[in-house]
């Protein structure tokens, strides 16, 4: 079968920027922001806020089979793509975004939003962006000059719809651990109540009462220090999984480096402390030293069990946000972690609930190992329909 290599602006018959809008009304028109598309390329509406409509918004208006281009964003999210397939009422986009209409006599917008993510996977816009101080953005010019690969119209159809059905596939198994992450949540609340309210008006201690808390610490300049045997603990290390043990770390550091930080054995407690990850809580199945991003919780107090203890701090994560003072990004402080009221009920009860948390951890490695399989058959697919093209 012919498939030739094609220019995206012979492709295209109108390409389009959005408007700007920071004003918000309750009656107004829904515009697709940056939040609206995640990475996978799935176009949100619930989350789109409404805005005052403008003069000539017709210009503005979406139509069934737009593509929708993320040319404006932090460099490493520029290139998100999706496909609008229509809605009830009208819907614009933001000054974020390029409409891409294309020619549908020779190119299927589907398999272009697709071919888009593969290349957004590739990081292949990363590379072409201009880069402000906190945004990087691609000129309508540059993108039009990419070029595609472009099998028959039929052949288009089928692989677009054949990466429909794997999309579908890997978001039913993320969906499972979502839902799993939901019941763990419902069955604390059952149990113990809220621990804000403590409706169940268990007893309560400070946390700097019942263990030992620090803060991380780095040696700086950080790239002076890697490159050793000993495991340098970051955020990046846990924000990937729902799994409550970090069991492997990216980077090492060297004795030196250990020696300018704070180190660790297996089974001490993690919070992070700042920017958006503030207030989570994983175990240590390693030993090593930690980024000051965390604060260690250590030499718990036997009357609280600790996969209890991981369980209450995430759900208290909104609280723990609130408390930190604001600035340039809150900051969670060990005065503030210390003087954290924390409930304890029965250890007996305690320990009930973390048999309840194990029998799940099994079912997650269950589900993230399927939902890994589905992510992997997903990018096999993309990379046979695409190549290096």
């Amino acid at each position: 079968m012919s498939t030739s290599q094609v220019t995206l602006g012979d492709l295209v018959r109108e390409t389009d920027s959005g408007f700007a809008s920071g004003e918000r009304s309750a009656d107004g028109v829904l515009q697709v922001r940056m939040n609206c598309v995640d990475t996978d390329g799935h176009l949100d509406l619930s989350v789109a806020p409404r805005v005052p409509p403008i003069s000539q918004i017709s210009r503005y208006l979406l139509e069934p089979d737009d593509v929708l281009f993320n040319a404006t964003n932090s460099p490493d999210l520029v290139g998100k793509s999706a496909l609008f397939r229509g809605s009830l009422e009208p819907v614009t986009f933001s000054n974020h975004f390029l409409r891409l209409r294309v020619r549908t006599d020779r190119l299927e917008p589907a398999y272009l939003v697709r071919w888009l993510g593969y290349q957004w996977k590739r990081r292949l816009f990363h590379g072409m962006c201009t880069q402000w101080v906190n945004q990087a953005s691609i000129r309508s010019e540059r993108l039009l000059q990419l070029t595609l690969p472009l099998p028959p119209l039929a052949e288009q159809r089928r692989i677009a719809a054949m990466l429909d059905k794997a999309d579908a596939v890997r978001r039913k198994r993320r969906d499972s651990l979502r839902l799993l992450d939901e019941f763990l949540r419902s069955a604390f609340l059952e149990m113990f109540g809220h621990p804000v309210r403590n409706p169940k008006r268990w007893e309560t201690k400070l946390l700097g009462d019942l263990a030992l808390i620090r803060r991380g610490a780095s040696p700086r300049p950080i790239e002076q220090y890697l490159g050793g045997t000993t495991p340098w603990i970051k955020i990046s290390d846990a924000t990937d999984s729902t799994d409550l043990y970090i069991r492997a770390a990216a980077e090492n550091v060297t004795d030196e480096g250990a020696s300018k930080s704070v180190r660790l054995s297996p089974g001490s407690v993690l919070v992070a402390n700042s920017g958006v990850s503030l207030g989570f809580a994983r175990i240590l199945a390693i030993g090593g030293c930690i980024h000051d991003g965390w604060l260690s919780v250590e030499n718990l107090d036997q009357r609280v069990n600790k996969l209890y203890f991981v369980s209450l701090i995430n759900v208290m994560t909104p609280r723990l946000r609130a408390m930190a003072p604001t600035g340039t990004q809150p900051n969670l402080n060990t005065g503030i972690l210390r003087m954290l009221s924390v409930s304890i009920p029965p250890i007996a009860l305690q320990e009930r609930f973390a048999v309840v948390l194990q029998a799940a951890a099994q079912a997650r490695r269950g589900f993230g190992n399927a939902s890994d399989a589905a992510d992997s058959l997903f990018d096999s697919l993309a990379q046979r329909a695409f190549g290096s093209g």
